[in-house]
């Protein structure tokens, strides 16, 4: 048994013998499986668990490479275990996919791309999907939560960085907040980034995405948002390419699989600017809450703010002209 990296759950990834005493499980992969333990806080909601079960079993059955929860002996998905210390946890068992997370690989336009493709085919996969269990549940990490962060902004000590993050949340709050009725809506994965995206390497070297991991973000919100989120970890986590037209190629992707209308583009700087000041400022609390992280949280905030002024200072023209011609 190995344990796997996650941001608030435990994942092992474990590797079994070739038996089984549970009648449904078949055929036992020789892969392994992944043992996840859900955090206690979402632990409380078994709904929304429930949805992303099925929600995984949809894409799988639309052939999204990803994941799926498997039966417990007694026929469960899932079942809630008393830990030490007297907290409930959800417990599950996954397939365990092959292959390595895209954290630590370089992106090439074509990783870009393809990593846009898959959020495309996502979304156009979930277009006819729904749960009761997405219909209220929200947590921290989304979008719609953005708002809330004013009262976090407290936390940031430097100045200049306080009044951008400041402003950037009033200018999501005008633009988009405002203006939801307007925007497209659906079922979305909600954390499209580095460590969730499954790639595989070919005989040629290149690296290509393959699958998608941890729907523990999914949720009934804003195509918007999705595709925005992609980008700024795409953006975030661009070295070899300009992180500009590194975004440009993943909405190329996206937009070739599923198409959202042009006034939710519109909105799109503001989406992206708000996710990575959402990062920012929820790692500046993490920090403040647990110092023992802060030496990744500064490490990868210098990055961040700087990605953040560089999207920020552009005008959205000129990003649309940049974006426009990774098509």
């Amino acid at each position: 048994m190995t344990e796997l990296n996650s941001y608030d759950d435990r994942n092992f990834h474990v590797q079994i013998t070739r038996e089984s005493v549970n009648p449904n499980i078949q055929s036992v992969s020789s892969n392994g499986y992944v043992l996840k333990i859900l955090n206690s806080l979402d632990s409380e909601f078994e709904e929304a668990i429930e949805a992303q079960n099925v929600l995984i079993h949809h894409l799988a059955n639309k052939e999204i490479n990803t994941p799926k929860p498997l039966k417990s002996v007694d026929g469960r998905l899932m079942s809630t275990e008393t830990f030490a210390g007297g907290r409930h946890h959800i417990v599950r068992l996954f397939e365990y996919l092959p292959g390595r997370i895209l954290a630590g690989l370089s992106y090439t336009k074509d990783i870009a791309y393809e990593v846009g493709q898959l959020t495309g085919e996502l979304d156009q996969c979930c277009y006819d999907f729904h749960h009761v269990g997405f219909d209220n549940h929200k947590r921290i990490w989304s979008l719609t939560e953005v708002p809330k962060l004013l009262e976090f902004l407290s936390y940031i000590e430097d100045t200049e960085q306080k009044n951008l993050a400041g402003e950037v949340i009033d200018l999501f709050v005008k633009n988009v907040v405002q203006n939801y009725s307007s925007l497209k809506k659906g079922i979305i994965h909600g954390d499209v980034n580095e460590q969730n995206i499954l790639v595989q390497q070919n005989d040629d070297g290149d690296y290509h995405v393959t699958g998608i991991l941890d729907f523990g973000d999914a949720a009934y919100s804003y195509y918007i948002f999705e595709v925005a989120i992609a980008m700024a970890y795409i953006m975030l986590e661009s070295d070899i390419l300009d992180p500009i037209i590194a975004g440009g190629y993943t909405l190329a992707g996206f937009l070739a699989k599923f198409i959202i209308p042009e006034a939710d583009l519109n909105v799109l700087k503001e989406c992206i600017c708000a996710r990575l000041v959402q990062s920012l400022i929820m790692g500046i609390y993490s920090t403040a809450m647990h110092p023992e992280n802060s030496d990744y949280v500064l490490k990868t905030s210098k990055k961040g703010w700087n990605i953040l002024k560089l999207i920020w200072n552009k005008p959205a023209t000129e990003l649309k002209e940049t974006w426009n011609k990774c098509f």
